[in-house]
């Protein structure tokens, strides 16, 4: 078996937390949305929606990279969430990362991981500086140590717009000119939206082969052959033990 059953049953202590959690803390933003009621004439579809679009969130928020630590740290590897990678990070590095997004977005180059990683690096790591931005790159949702070998991963939503492709490219550079040094970084959607199909969107061909990890790929490479399976059963018994409260809640919104 790929992750143990002592490790199974932790995934789904935690997603049965959060849903519970859910339960008791919800209360909806807002109450006023005059277009999509105008739309949708059933108030309790729309509030059951947006109840349904909130458990989506944490979904994102606190359970993908808590399930993706049990599971690495199951295997004896180290896993941080929410980990800081190096703060200061060259200013000619940046401008190269600058200059590769530019020529990706207007389509004279492709993405090329090993030729991206060698541009950004053989940039002396010299003149550093502290980005002030908000979204400065620093942050890495999941962090793995396997024996020294690091991995730098960001859990996104399944279906980003054409330029937010292009963000997350230069995410995942930003991190490799942080490290100073090469490391796997990529993006990484939990699951694949148009399974049985390819990922197909527009913008995705933005990213080349090593930038992104969908669903099986990624489950399977943190935990085995067969992960991705167990992780979706885990997350099917936790539903199925919550299942009547979950229902009591949409029935009474």
């Amino acid at each position: 078996m790929t992750i143990s059953e002592d490790t199974k049953c932790k995934i789904i202590k935690h997603i049965e937390k959060m849903i519970k959690d859910k339960l008791q803390k919800y209360e909806p933003e807002t109450k006023y949305s005059p277009f999509i009621n105008a739309l949708i004439r059933d108030k309790k579809r729309v509030d059951a929606y947006s109840f349904i679009h909130s458990l989506q969130t944490s979904l994102g928020m606190s359970v993908y990279e808590q399930v993706s630590k049990i599971i690495v740290e199951s295997k004896g590897n180290i896993c941080n969430t929410q980990w800081k990678s190096p703060e200061k990070i060259a200013k000619s590095r940046l401008e190269k990362i600058d200059e590769i997004i530019t020529e990706i977005g207007n389509g004279d180059r492709k993405s090329n991981r090993k030729k991206e990683q060698k541009e950004i690096l053989d940039i002396p790591n010299t003149n550093l500086i502290t980005k002030t931005k908000k979204k400065d790159g620093q942050t890495v949702d999941v962090y793995i140590n396997d024996r020294g070998q690091e991995s730098y991963f960001d859990i996104k939503t399944v279906k980003p717009n054409k330029s937010g492709f292009l963000a997350h490219k230069r995410l995942i550079l930003t991190w490799i000119a942080r490290a100073n040094k090469p490391i796997k970084s990529a993006i990484v959607f939990p699951y694949n939206p148009y399974h049985p199909e390819k990922y197909c969107r527009v913008g995705f061909t933005q990213l080349g082969k090593d930038d992104v990890f969908i669903g099986k790929e990624y489950w399977d490479m943190i935990g085995g052959k067969g992960c991705y399976e167990q992780v979706v059963d885990a997350f099917d018994n936790a539903g199925t033990a919550q299942w009547k409260k979950i229902k009591e809640k949409l029935d009474s919104l």
